[in-house]
C-alpha cells in the first residue's frame, strides 16, 4: 500500500527520525510525503503564493504526486493532520474514487467556524487571502465568510466516499475539537463509514507517548480494514 502523508505547511524534513513514520514504513507502506507550493524552504515566491488559495493549488500538488506514484500500488491511503488535515479533507472530497481510506488528525475542515474559537485566527484569515491586522482584527463579515467557506474541505462533503478515521485532541486550542467532531457527524448523516477516537489529555500534536502509540496502531487497523 502506498500512504499519502499530508502535512502542515512547513517542509517535510527526510533527514530527522520519525517513529510514526518508521513503523508504517515497517509494515510494509510506502510514503509519499509532499512538500506543495508554499511549503517552507521553496522560496518567498513559493510561501507567499499560497495564501488565498488553499485548497487549490496545495490540493492538487499533492494529488499530481499521488497520481505519479499510484501506478506501482494496489492500494493508496491518504493521512494528516492540522492543514495536513485540511488537504486530506480535500482530497477525499475531490477526488472520491482515488483513495481507499482516510485517517485525520485534528483537522481544519471548516474555516468559518474555526476563526472565532481558534488561537490563532490571523490564520484563517492569512490562508482565505484577507488582509489581517492584529490590532484592528476585521470583523468576519459575510463576504469574508464566504471566501473562507469556498477554500474548506466540508463544501466537499457531499462527494465523500472513503471511510474515514478522525482522531481528536481534547485540549486542542489551534484547531478545536469542534472541527473535526461535525466533520464526523456530517459523514454519519451521509452513511459514510467513520470512525473517531478522542483523546482527552493530548493537544494539537497527538504526541504524548500512550496517544502516539494509540494512534499509529489505529491508522494501520484502519488502512488494513479497508485494503485487505
Amino acid at each position: 500500500s502506498a500512504a499519502c502523508w499530508t502535512s502542515p505547511v512547513l517542509c517535510v524534513d527526510t533527514t530527522a527520525f520519525r517513529p510514526d513514520t518508521y513503523i508504517l514504513a515497517q509494515l510494509g507502506y510506502s510514503i509519499l510525503m509532499v512538500n506543495y507550493t508554499g511549503s517552507l524552504g521553496l522560496g518567498s515566491v513559493s510561501l507567499n503564493t499560497l495564501p488565498g488559495h488553499v485548497g487549490d493549488i496545495d490540493v492538487k500538488d499533492v494529488q499530481h504526486a499521488a497520481e505519479e506514484c499510484s501506478a506501482a500500488f494496489h492500494h493508496v491511503v491518504v493521512m494528516g493532520g492540522s492543514h495536513g488535515g485540511f488537504l486530506t479533507a480535500h482530497l477525499i472530497g475531490q477526488y472520491p474514487d482515488f483513495y481507499e481510506a482516510a485517517v485525520m488528525r485534528n483537522p481544519v475542515v471548516d474555516l468559518t467556524t474555526m476563526v472565532g474559537v481558534t488561537d490563532i485566527p490571523d490564520w484563517c484569515y492569512c490562508e482565505g487571502g484577507i488582509p489581517y491586522e492584529a490590532s484592528k482584527p476585521p470583523l468576519p463579515q459575510q463576504n469574508i465568510l464566504h471566501g473562507m467557506f469556498d477554500k474548506s474541505p466540508i463544501r466537499y462533503i457531499d462527494q465523500v466516499k472513503s471511510p474515514v478515521l478522525m482522531l481528536i485532541g481534547a485540549k486542542d486550542l489551534r484547531v478545536p475539537p469542534s472541527q473535526g467532531m461535525r466533520y464526523v457527524r456530517y459523514l454519519k448523516s451521509r452513511s459514510v463509514e467513520c470512525s473517531l477516537r478522542y483523546y482527552p489529555d493530548d493537544c494539537h500534536p497527538l504526541n504524548t507517548v500512550p496517544c502516539e502509540a494509540d494512534v499509529l496502531i489505529h491508522t494501520h487497523l484502519w488502512f488494513k480494514k479497508h485494503t485487505s
